[in-house]
C-alpha cells in the first residue's frame, strides 16, 4: 500500500534548451510539477508543488550520456531530491538514448 504522494497530477514542461557540445548535445527542461496521493493511499497529503531543472548531456556518437543534473525545488523537492534521483535520472536518459540509437 503507497504510504504517501504517488501520482503525478501534473507535468508541466515550461522551457527546453538545446545546445551543441564538442562530442554532442546538451538538454535542459525546466518543468513544473504537482505530485499528489492516489485514493489508494495510506497516508492523504495536499499536492506537494515544485519546480524541476533537468539538464542531460550526451555524446551522440558513442550513444552515452556523459553527465546529467537534476534540481527540484518546492515540497516536491524535499521529498524527490536526493542521490537516488540524479542516478534515477542518468539511467532514464540513457535507456532513451539507447533507444535512439537503435533506430538507425
Amino acid at each position: 500500500m503507497p504510504a504517501g504522494p504517488n501520482r503525478t497530477r501534473r507535468l508541466e514542461v515550461t522551457a527546453v534548451d538545446f545546445c551543441t557540445t564538442p562530442h554532442g548535445v546538451s538538454i535542459t527542461a525546466n518543468v513544473s510539477l504537482t505530485c499528489g496521493s492516489s485514493t489508494e493511499s495510506f497516508l492523504q497529503l495536499s499536492p506537494l508543488d515544485g519546480k524541476v531543472v533537468a539538464t542531460v548531456t550526451m555524446d551522440i556518437g558513442a550513444c552515452k550520456v556523459t553527465d546529467s543534473d537534476i534540481n527540484i525545488s518546492g515540497k516536491a523537492g524535499e521529498l524527490l531530491t536526493g542521490p537516488q534521483t540524479q542516478e534515477f535520472l542518468r539511467n532514464w536518459a540513457q535507456i532513451r538514448l539507447s533507444n535512439l540509437c537503435g533506430m538507425q
